[in-house]
C-alpha cells in the first residue's frame, strides 16, 4: 500500500476522520493566528525601530557633521525619521543630535532642539546631562518642545505635565541644577499657556 493511501474502509474510519479533521482545523486556525500575531509583531517592531544610526555615525566620523546634516536631517519629510529617533530618547541618537547642534543652522537647529526636548520624557537624565553644555543646548532650548499655535492648548499642557513628571523622577545630585533649570522652563511655558 502506498504511503498516505487509505486501507480498507471500516466502521471506525468516519469517526477517526472527523476527529482528525477537527484537530487539524483547530491546529490550522491556531497556527494562522500565531503567524498573524508574529507577523504583526515583526512589522510593528520594524516600524518602531526606524532608521539605523550606524550609517550616520560612519559618515560623521569620516566627513564631519555637515554632510550628516545635509544628507539625513533636512527640514522636510526626508529628515523626519531621524528627528523622530532623537525624540525617542535613545542615547546614541541623543549624542549624535547634541553634536549636530554645533554646526546646525535655521530649521535644522530648531528641529534638533525640539527633538531633544521631546526626548526629555523618555530619557530625562540623559537630556539633563546635555543642559547648558553649550549655548545651543541651554535649558530654554531643550527642556520644552516647540508648542505650535495650531495644536490645542490641552495637548501642550499634557506635554508639559509629562515633561514635569519625567524631570521629577531624576534625583541624581549632579543633575539638580539642570533639573531646576528645566522645571523653571516648564513652569514658564505653562504660565504662557494659562
Amino acid at each position: 500500500m502506498a504511503h498516505g493511501a487509505l486501507s480498507q474502509p471500516g466502521p471506525w474510519r468516519p469517526a477517526v476522520g472527523a476527529r482528525l479533521a477537527r484537530t487539524l482545523g483547530l491546529m490550522t486556525r491556531s497556527v494562522s493566528k500565531g503567524a498573524a500575531f508574529i507577523q504583526l509583531a515583526l512589522v510593528s517592531s520594524a516600524a518602531s525601530a526606524g532608521p539605523s544610526i550606524a550609517p550616520l555615525e560612519a559618515l560623521l566620523s569620516r566627513e564631519g557633521p555637515n554632510p550628516v546634516l545635509t544628507k539625513y536631517f533636512d527640514c522636510g519629510p526626508l529628515g523626519q525619521p531621524q528627528y523622530e529617533q532623537v525624540a525617542q530618547g535613545h542615547l546614541s541618537w541623543l549624542k549624535l543630535a547634541s553634536e549636530l547642534t554645533v554646526p546646525a543652522q535655521g530649521c535644522q537647529l530648531q528641529l534638533l532642539q525640539d527633538s531633544l526636548a521631546r526626548a526629555l520624557v523618555a530619557s530625562p537624565a540623559a537630556i539633563l546631562t546635555l543642559v547648558d553644555s553649550s549655548s545651543r543646548l541651554e535649558a530654554k532650548r531643550i527642556c520644552v518642545p516647540f508648542l505650535s499655535s495650531d495644536e490645542p492648548r490641552e495637548q501642550h499642557l499634557a506635554q508639559l505635565k509629562r515633561s514635569e513628571r519625567a524631570l521629577l523622577t531624576v534625583q541624581a545630585a549632579q543633575l539638580r541644577n539642570a533639573r531646576s533649570s528645566c522645571l523653571a522652563e516648564v513652569t514658564r511655558a505653562r504660565g504662557r499657556l494659562e
